[in-house]
């Protein structure tokens, strides 16, 4: 195949393979091989468990272990596994509570420890156990720490070691790593911001925004 299946790009993730993932919204997940600048497509199919969950895709992560992850909209998470071409699916369940708490997936992180941290939309944070293939959840209002808002969209790291999450419904969000405790925070006038990019510069400092810029 010679070109991309839709034309709608929402995600990019170059492997350590040097191929290019490209993530669509509605033509699934695309695989391009700058060596035969081919391209292979995978796609949802509801008759095939092993299928990509959904054909909107929103983020691509290869972790440190080379697997790669993608978060779909609606469908879960789904880690590839690259000899079968097939999904595993990380699909929410009530009756779990080691469960990912969401099927709307924005964004997956790992941190320096490497941790995956899981935003999702409607279920606030999750922390990933690849040993066990459990999820923690960081919900609004939940036991212990918890999280300002269940809209969790971008995930960064700063140098000390703290995650920051930023949400389109609960402000900015800090995970601090020596406490575990999380801050909250939110911009001057009390405003609740849509805080999709979060990035750390050179200084340190958190820079956060979509429509807005927040220092």
């Amino acid at each position: 195949r010679n070109s991309l299946s839709y034309n709608d790009v929402t995600a990019f993730c170059e492997d350590r393979g040097g191929n290019i993932w490209i993530g669509t919204d509605g033509g699934g997940l695309n695989l391009f091989d700058p060596a035969t600048n081919t391209f292979k497509v995978f796609k949802y199919n509801p008759y095939d468990p092993k299928s990509l969950g959904s054909n909107e895709v929103l983020h691509i992560m290869e972790d440190s272990e080379g697997n790669l992850w993608v978060a779909t909209w609606g469908g879960g998470l789904d880690l590839l596994d690259r000899k079968t071409c097939h999904f595993t699916r990380f699909m929410a369940d009530l009756q779990k509570k080691d469960a990912i708490s969401s099927n709307y997936v924005q964004k997956i992180f790992e941190d320096s420890t490497n941790h995956l941290w899981i935003a999702t939309y409607y279920g606030g944070l999750n922390l990933f156990d690849r040993k066990t293939r459990r999820f923690t959840r960081f919900s609004s209002g939940g036991n212990g720490a918890s999280v300002q808002g269940n809209n969790m969209v971008s995930i960064n790291q700063d140098k000390a070691g703290n995650l920051w999450f930023g949400t389109d419904d609960g402000g900015l969000n800090c995970y601090q790593s020596g406490s575990k405790n999380i801050v909250h925070y939110f911009d001057k006038e009390e405003k609740i911001p849509d805080l999709r990019v979060l990035f750390v510069d050179s200084k340190g400092r958190i820079w956060a925004g979509q429509t807005g810029l927040y220092l």
